[in-house]
């Protein structure tokens, strides 16, 4: 008997279904496109010999020593149709797709024999599928055959940087996680703060190797009781000093980014759209006072406040994504 894994997943992850006509084939545009030996070594077998070498024509090795397909003028894949589908796959079936062409935009993770399974957002039938739904996020545990989950099945697996002796508390972290983000008795955030409030707690007890109390911790976070009151009694009771926030905020960033710092030129878009989010304009000793970061932060705060309630939902999922 074929043997089992059991897989706790979104439950986008099964209704997802690759579909170049929907998203013009945005991963066969530009991308850079990775052939695996096995697969090449498959192209190159195919009969008659014009047809494998009209495939192969369009790969060659990089400076990596890897396999890639060359992409024609219009920066896309060769193999691509006009209609947006893969010829190779049309021809010869999906067994003869590549391992990179195969798998994304899957993505699995392992914690031990605990299995997670999900999409990109790069693409972009998934990022609406994913974001864009109004009602709550649903998950679900699957079971995934051998062939799929193994690496002969070519789904590659990421083994999550998690200790060990955390996997079996992976999932009751996950459910805490989820019902916090879902709570919406509690603005977006709201539950931020009272998922950092949790996952400081987490990492109190993991750093003082009391991994006994996991389970008493986020049943505490997960309970009906602490996310319709306590949760709230808690957000009601955080005195927020602006100023406070302004100066520590700023002075990171001019830490990071100023003109003494190592990454002074490094991002300069992200710079750029700072200084013209906050509108910073300096006096004629070329400072910023603080108090005008505050004024500009209480305008900015307004704003953040209507777009978080119109786009409430896709803050949410991105944040469970």
């Amino acid at each position: 008997m074929e043997k089992k894994f059991l897989y706790f997943q979104p439950e986008y992850v099964s209704k997802f279904k690759c579909d170049g006509q929907s998203c013009s084939a945005h991963c066969c545009k530009r991308w850079i496109i990775e052939i695996d030996k096995k697969t090449f070594k498959k192209y190159s077998n195919i009969k008659p010999k014009s047809a494998a070498e009209e495939i192969t024509k369009n790969i060659f090795k990089n400076e990596s020593n890897k396999y890639v397909v060359k992409l024609d003028k219009q920066a896309r894949c060769p193999m691509l149709t006009e209609d947006n589908w893969c010829s190779i796959q049309r021809k010869y079936g999906e067994e003869y797709l590549s391992n990179v062409c195969v798998t994304y935009p899957r993505m699995t993770y392992s914690f031990g024999d605990f299995f997670e399974r999900s999409l990109s957002l790069t693409c972009p039938v998934v990022a609406t599928q994913v974001l864009l739904p109004t009602e709550p996020m649903a998950f679900e545990q699957v079971e995934v055959s051998e062939k799929i989950h193994s690496n002969l099945g070519r789904m590659g697996i990421i083994f999550a940087p998690v200790p060990k002796n955390l996997y079996s508390h992976i999932f009751s972290i996950q459910f805490a996680t989820i019902s916090i983000l879902q709570e919406r008795s509690i603005p977006i955030d709201g539950r931020l703060i009272i998922l950092g409030f949790f996952l400081d707690k987490l990492s109190e007890i993991i750093s003082a190797d009391k991994l006994n109390e996991i389970e008493n911790l986020t049943a505490i976070y997960s309970s009906e009781n602490f996310l319709k009151k306590d949760a709230l009694d808690i957000i009601k009771n955080i005195n927020f000093d602006v100023k406070e926030h302004m100066r520590i905020m700023f002075g990171t960033f001019e830490a990071i980014y100023g003109e003494n710092s190592d990454f002074a030129h490094t991002d300069q878009n992200l710079i750029n759209a700072f200084v013209d989010t906050f509108n910073l304009t300096a006096n004629e000793n070329n400072q910023i006072s603080l108090n005008f970061l505050v004024e500009k932060y209480e305008q900015l705060n307004t704003l953040r406040k209507t777009v978080e309630k119109t786009f409430s939902t896709v803050f949410e999922n991105y944040f469970l994504y």
